[in-house]
């Protein structure tokens, strides 16, 4: 089994973009959820997930990310990353972040 993640970036004005990968094995998002910021946000190039940002940077773009779903999936993987290195890099993020 699978996981699809569907996340997103918005921006301080609201402006959307989201993408959804697959990764190899099975991903919950309370497993995660102890390891985000504010349990909720996460910047991607940390957790190795591709970073969505609009063409044109302002005053209104940061790094956060939020998730919106993850779901079993039977489909093949779609980035070469697997929900145990996810785990691992969201909790050495917070080990080097205590703050979240």
């Amino acid at each position: 089994m699978n996981t699809k993640i569907t996340y997103q970036y918005r921006d301080a004005s609201n402006y959307k973009l989201s993408s959804e990968v697959i990764i190899k094995g099975e991903l919950s998002f309370k497993d995660l959820e102890p390891y985000l910021i504010d349990s909720q946000f996460f910047v991607p190039e940390e957790l190795h997930l591709p970073r969505l940002q609009f063409d044109t940077h302002t005053e209104d773009d940061h790094d956060w990310h939020e998730f919106l779903s993850l779901e079993p999936c039977t489909d093949p993987p779609s980035i070469g990353l697997t929900s145990q290195k996810l785990i691992k890099a969201a909790k050495s993020y917070k080990l080097s972040h205590p703050y979240i």
